[in-house]
């Protein structure tokens, strides 16, 4: 009997947690100041703030210039879009803020001829574009259905959210966009199709979030579950960094390979004298004929020979390498292999393919000729 009252007392605690804990309850707790200081347009964020605190988060303002001093009490900067220009000194200290582990949460809106909030974004490789996206493939062509996303901690679990008459935005390193609007988007500046809306940065030991619609935090009451969801996920994500060191190098673009295109398998018959093709192939974030064969690797072996080709017939040339077999570096426990290079550019690209590596086998045949007759 005791074990069966255990049983049903854990089922009521799992009930109540499943009834109240809902999309938007943070995975965390911690502490947000709001930057006031720069002419902000008097919208209220209440309605957000108050979620936030009764999920134990302390929530202040700041009217005054920030400093390192001010934002060393707070996991979380949240700036909303600013009429007035960050002074110098105020960019130095929130850099040195987020490197010390803090996080920026920056959120611009349309309406900026010359979007102020550019001037700190731009250190952590961002630009507010002084434009609205638009969408066809939205059943409102002004307030786009954003869901088309990068898989990050941000993102996760989100189907999809309003962006309510939102900028654009453009993400370079250490900056990358996890949100676009779809294929069919455009905005008033003239951009056309997948228009980054969201973006986000691990900037030495800290991190930044980057998105050109204010408006859910001031009518916090009305999102969808998906977009309440999306703002925990932010600041839950800020207010966790894990300490690393940042590379100097930007991070490989990842590609796709194809090793021997057009068989049914992978495989590769080591030490043998012949030559293993494998394709780079063109897709919408990458022209596959850019790629400069010089600095081309595959299993550490450089190319033979290389030709532009259409090899997946999607009418985009591709580009088909040649490896020696005998180069190549990998054994009979191999499973994949790894093309890695450069675009004109300077970019660097890495792919990897499954690979069946097997050994190269004489066989020998035993000559039964029959004895001549004498």
């Amino acid at each position: 009997m005791k074990r069966i009252k255990s049983f049903i007392g854990l089922l009521a605690a799992a009930l109540f947690l499943v009834t109240f804990s809902g999309p938007g309850a943070a995975q965390t707790t911690g502490s947000i100041l709001v930057d006031r200081f720069h002419g902000q347009v008097p919208v209220t964020i209440s309605a957000f703030t108050t979620w936030l605190e009764s999920q134990e988060w302390v929530v202040n303002e700041v009217n005054e210039p920030i400093t390192i001093n001010i934002l060393s009490g707070y996991d979380v900067l949240l700036v909303l879009r600013p009429s007035e220009a960050f002074q110098d000194s105020e960019v130095e200290a929130i850099t040195s803020y987020v490197e010390s582990g803090g996080g920026l949460w920056m959120l611009e809106d349309v309406g900026n001829s010359e979007p102020l909030s550019n001037t700190l974004a731009a250190e952590f490789g961002v630009t507010f574009n002084a434009d609205q996206v638009l969408d066809y493939y939205s059943a409102d062509y002004e307030h786009p259905t954003i869901d088309f996303f990068q898989p990050h901690p941000v993102t996760t679990g989100v189907g999809s959210f309003l962006y309510n008459r939102g900028c654009s935005l453009v993400a370079n390193f250490p900056a990358v966009v996890i949100a676009r609007a779809s294929m069919y988007s455009e905005t008033t500046s003239g951009l056309a199709g997948d228009i980054p809306v969201l973006a986000a940065a691990e900037y030495v030991n800290g991190r930044a979030v980057f998105i050109g619609d204010m408006t859910p935090l001031a009518n916090y009451v009305g999102l969808s579950d998906d977009h309440k969801l999306l703002l925990a996920n932010t600041v839950a994500w800020l207010s966790e960094p894990e300490v690393q060191v940042i590379s100097t190098e930007p991070k490989p673009v990842k590609v796709t390979i194809e090793v021997r295109p057009w068989t049914n398998t992978n495989r590769i018959t080591l030490k043998s004298r012949g030559v293993t093709p494998v394709a780079l192939m063109t897709d919408d974030n990458f022209v596959a004929t850019k790629a400069d064969p010089a600095t081309v690797r595959f299993a550490g072996a450089p190319p033979v020979r290389w030709i532009a080709i259409d090899v997946d017939r999607d009418r985009d040339k591709d580009f088909l390498f040649f490896f020696k077999t005998s180069a190549l570096n990998l054994t009979e426990e191999s499973v994949q292999a790894t093309m890695t290079g450069t675009f004109e550019d300077g970019t660097s690209f890495e792919g990897s393919d499954e690979v069946n590596c097997v050994p190269k086998k004489w066989k020998k045949f035993k000559w039964n000729c029959p004895r001549k007759r004498r």
